[in-house]
């Protein structure tokens, strides 16, 4: 096994797209290129433009797809994989609900290549979904148990290698007190923003989030027009880094109810890379009962979807009592490192 090929509709980049997705596949394809210097790796994408990039010792080609699908950067509709995976011994594609997906299975098994598969919980329209091809793959990496359980699929080889965070970042000290809070995530509504700013009272609030919803966003500024919070929109990783230095606690409010009590379709929180990034750093973080956020999240630090009062006392246990720092970084340093990822992925590669 030397040449291994990722397959994901867009990159992590200004240019593409800003998702956990995309830097899920940047952050893996790095650590795996650290972990084991004899794997040639390319990570193979589309967008506006092409070209070819060298990063963090794995190779990223950008290729133009024909278009795309309603214009859904997570659905470029490209033959290109048909002339292109045999060069590879493996290849891993990331996203599984769109044509990317099912182009790359079909050239898979044209050229007796292994092919892998990750859902990130990303896609589009797919041509051939009533035949349900993910069940084909040699082998599927579920990114959390929850992620996998979606799935009554009997696959040839599945397991989940989980993701993580960068194990070298500095723990942040407990003895820094003040009552920032910080929430990042997409501005949509099933990142349970409003609950959040329902629950706090004078303590102060930065969203950092791409708008993508924008009367959600106007909903929110309503919302939080009498109380100390700040909207950081297309903030930069520097800046974003920055924002969790002074925090006191994080907090991710992920939901399955919207601002108007309605049900919101679809499947949230895969893994939660910006939560693990926030505990890797030791910040004192609590989450919903929502998606995977139970299996990645310190016990005493959950709360029920949707209920302000637990939303509330938990933010004023957790800024009077914080738990230490090292406790928080030992937490999820057991499991939810990009390091332990990377060894995950290259032993189930080997396996098939």
């Amino acid at each position: 096994m030397k040449n291994i090929l990722h397959i994901t509709p867009a990159y992590f980049s200004e240019e593409s797209v800003i998702g956990g997705g995309e830097k899920y596949v940047a952050e893996l394809a790095k650590a795996l290129a650290v972990h084991d210097k004899e794997v040639h790796l390319t990570v193979l994408s589309f967008g506006a433009r092409e070209f070819t990039q060298e990063l963090n010792g794995y190779t990223l080609i950008v290729k133009k797809p024909l278009f795309f699908h309603n214009k859904n950067l997570i659905n470029p509709i490209s033959f290109f994989p048909l002339w292109f995976v045999h060069k590879f011994d493996i290849i891993h594609v990331h996203q599984v609900f769109n044509f990317l997906f099912e182009i790359s299975l079909i050239a898979s098994k044209i050229f007796r290549k292994k092919i892998v598969a990750t859902d990130h919980g990303g896609g589009g329209r797919h041509f051939f979904s009533k035949f349900n091809l993910i069940k084909y793959v040699d082998c599927f990496l579920a990114v959390s148990n929850y992620n996998l359980n979606r799935y009554k699929l009997n696959f040839k080889k599945a397991s989940v290698i989980w993701g993580g965070f960068d194990n070298s970042v500095s723990v942040q000290q407990v003895e820094k007190k003040s009552s920032k809070i910080i929430s990042i995530g997409r501005i949509l509504p099933h990142k349970g923003f409003h609950h959040l700013i329902k629950a706090i009272h004078e303590e102060k609030l930065v969203i950092i989030g791409r708008p993508i919803d924008a009367a959600y966003l106007e909903y929110l500024r309503l919302l939080a027009k009498d109380k100390n919070v700040n909207f950081l929109l297309n903030a930069s990783d520097s800046q974003l880094q920055e924002e969790l230095k002074d925090a006191s606690l994080a907090v991710f409010a992920s939901t399955s109810t919207d601002h108007h009590d309605q049900k919101i379709d679809g499947e949230p929180e895969l893994l939660g890379i910006a939560p693990l990034e926030a505990m890797g750093r030791g910040l004192n973080t609590i989450l919903s009962n929502v998606g995977s956020y139970p299996e990645i999240a310190m016990q005493s630090c959950v709360f029920e979807d949707g209920n302000v009062d637990q939303i509330r006392s938990l933010i004023q246990e957790r800024l009077q009592n914080p738990i230490e720092s090292f406790k928080i970084k030992e937490h999820v340093s057991e499991r939810f490192t990009w390091q332990l990822t990377a060894m995950r992925c290259l032993k189930a590669y080997n396996d098939i």
